[in-house]
């Protein structure tokens, strides 16, 4: 399992040990309902239904099978999984909670603009924001990837780019079509430039923003992660995932800051 989901198990079986003692429960070898009742409170609490299998695969990962089978798989806890989804229906919106063409517009304008000597925040801003929009991928996926030479290929002249993750990163699906899996951006409207908008719109090129990035971090990085902290205290140290996600939500409310237009809610 990877780090991260380790340290998720690990906090969650704390809590199932805690609340099994407080009622004279062993955690690891206790009937189906103790553990229903578990996670019913969880729900009663207002816990969605992603905790609570988070919850259930912890438990499961250090519990004794009952009847034959290990808790999560059990026929009881499956009915309860079920139940909890008809209770929480999945709500997903239709549309993103800000608009394409309001936040693709700051980019290419002042502060973030002249990239060579917008400041390292505003460069690294961009830069995670394109590469995210551009690639669709995960923050966990952006955050593994790595600028060690192994990693980070420019094809031909600069007119696409593929980068790697770090080796170590772990997926959530370990098949051989997925692993070590090269991400590919391309150049956006490379020059000579045959009108205005294309200049304009070449200023939103992920691969622009990539180069320049490396270029303005290569001397001053701790490791081989592609994004690395900009702060005063931290500069050149490994970014978590939550701060890499920050990233692109504050570019997409500087992005509607930087028109006067009012922040979307729940961004």
């Amino acid at each position: 399992r990877a780090p991260s989901t380790r340290s998720q198990y690990s906090y969650r079986r704390r809590t199932f040990s805690t609340w099994c003692q407080d009622g004279g429960q062993d955690p690891i070898n206790c009937p189906i309902g103790v553990i229903l009742q578990f996670l019913q409170e969880l729900l009663d609490q207002g816990k969605s239904l992603s905790t609570l299998k988070v919850y259930l695969a912890a438990i499961s990962a250090c519990h004794v099978q009952i009847d034959g089978e290990p808790p999560w798989s059990h026929f009881l806890a499956v009915q309860f999984l079920k139940g909890t989804r008809r209770l929480q229906p999945p709500c997903t919106p239709s549309l993103p909670a800000w608009r394409f063409d309001v936040v693709l517009n700051a980019p290419s304008q002042a502060p973030f603009e002249p990239l060579n000597s917008a400041e390292l925040k505003l460069v690294s801003l961009k830069t995670a924001f394109l590469l995210a929009i551009t690639s669709a991928k995960c923050v966990s996926k952006l955050h593994a990837l790595s600028v060690h030479p192994s990693c980070v290929h420019f094809v031909g002249e600069g007119s696409r780019v593929m980068l790697r993750p770090n080796p170590a990163f772990l997926l959530k699906v370990l098949s051989p079509f997925h692993v070590n899996r090269p991400i590919e951006f391309m150049v956006l409207l490379p020059p000579p430039f045959a009108s205005e908008q294309e200049s304009r719109l070449h200023l939103l090129c992920p691969v622009r923003a990539l180069r320049c990035y490396l270029e303005r971090t290569k001397d001053i990085r701790c490791s081989d992660q592609l994004f690395m902290s900009y702060g005063a205290q931290t500069l050149g140290q490994v970014l978590s995932k939550q701060r890499l996600s920050y990233w692109i939500v504050d570019t997409i409310t500087m992005a509607y800051e930087s028109t006067g237009t009012l922040v979307p809610e729940h961004l």
